[in-house]
C-alpha cells in the first residue's frame, strides 16, 4: 500500500501535518453534512491539469486533503481540497469526528523501510471524541537515540526525502500546547525503539 499524503491542522499558530484516522476505519468526513458538497466538474477539471496532483493516485485514496483547527480544545474543519469542498467560507465545527490525529513534531529522524511513516523527533497524539480534545500526548523520541545513530538517520532520512515530503515540521512549547489542548502528557519512548527491525 501506497504512504498517504496527510492532512493539515493549524494548532498555535503553526501549521503541521497530521495523520487523521478514526476507530472504525470509516471516512474522517460524514456522509452527508450542509457545509461540504462533491467538487464540481470544473473543479475536477482544474485538478487533472496539475501533472503532481495526488488525487486520483494511490496516494490519496480518501480523495481529499483537509486542512483542521484546534483552538480552546475545539476540532474544525477550514479547509478542504481534491473531490470534496466546503460550500462557504469560515471554519466547520467538526462535532461528527471522533478519532485522533498523529501529528509530526520536530525533524525526521528515522525513515522505516516499507509504507511505516517517517519518524521525527517528538510526536503529538490529539485523541478527539465528538469534535472535542479528550486527550493529547507527546512522545519525545529524540532523548532515547545515541547520537551517532541518530547522525546517521537523519542523514539518510533527509536523503530520501530531499525530492518530496518535509523533513522538518514546527516544535511547538509545551506551554502552547496547552493553551490549544488543555492537559498534555508527555513521555519518552523506550530507549530500544531504534533497534525496531523495520528501521533504518
Amino acid at each position: 500500500m501506497t504512504i498517504q499524503v496527510a492532512d493539515e491542522l493549524d494548532l498555535a499558530g503553526k501549521r503541521f501535518l497530521a495523520e487523521v484516522s478514526t476507530p472504525d476505519f470509516k471516512k474522517v468526513l460524514p456522509e452527508f453534512h450542509l457545509g461540504i458538497r462533491e467538487a464540481t466538474s470544473a473543479e475536477l477539471r482544474e485538478l487533472y491539469k496539475d501533472d503532481n496532483s495526488v488525487f486520483g493516485t494511490s496516494a490519496c485514496w480518501r480523495g481529499y486533503i483537509a486542512t483542521w483547527n484546534i483552538e480552546d480544545r475545539r476540532l474544525s474543519l477550514l479547509d478542504l481540497r481534491g473531490f470534496y469542498a466546503k460550500r462557504a467560507q469560515g471554519p466547520i465545527s467538526a462535532e461528527w469526528f471522533t478519532g485522533t490525529l498523529d501529528v509530526p513534531m520536530g525533524e525526521c529522524i528515522c525513515r522505516p523501510q516499507g509504507v511505516n511513516p517517517n519518524i521525527y523527533e517528538q510526536e503529538l497524539c490529539i485523541e478527539v471524541t465528538a469534535g472535542l480534545v479528550a486527550r493529547a500526548t507527546l512522545t519525545d523520541r529524540k532523548c532515547t537515540v545515541p547520537a551517532e545513530l541518530l547522525d546517521s538517520a537523519r542523514r539518510q532520512a533527509q536523503f530520501f526525502l530531499k525530492y518530496g515530503g518535509d523533513h522538518r515540521q514546527p516544535i511547538l512549547p509545551p506551554s502552547s500546547l496547552r493553551e490549544a489542548l488543555g492537559d498534555v502528557e508527555e513521555r519518552s519512548t523506550p530507549a530500544s525503539w531504534w533497534k525496531h527491525p523495520r528501521l533504518i
